[in-house]
């Protein structure tokens, strides 16, 4: 899965996330937090292989920290 997420930038927060993420099983493969100007740190993930499931579970409790400023966005991606 591809997750697109807006967080605080605030040591602890990916921490956060990725408790969140490990909580229901979602191990990541790829992460990436942009340049930005604002508070809102923009942040990019990509997962291994798991069932849709654990992704909308995460993203509940994700959607959920004080430190998400939107809600998180999640595409599946298929091997071509």
């Amino acid at each position: 899965y591809y997750l697109r997420l807006a967080l605080d930038d605030r040591p602890g927060t990916l921490a956060e996330v990725a408790a969140a993420l490990g909580q229901h099983g979602v191990s990541i493969d790829q992460m990436r937090q942009t340049r930005h100007e604002s508070e809102d740190a923009p942040v990019v993930m990509i997962t291994h292989t798991c069932p849709r499931a654990a992704i909308d579970a995460a993203l509940a409790e994700i959607g959920a920290l004080a430190a998400c400023r939107a809600t998180p966005v999640a595409y599946r991606i298929e091997t071509l």
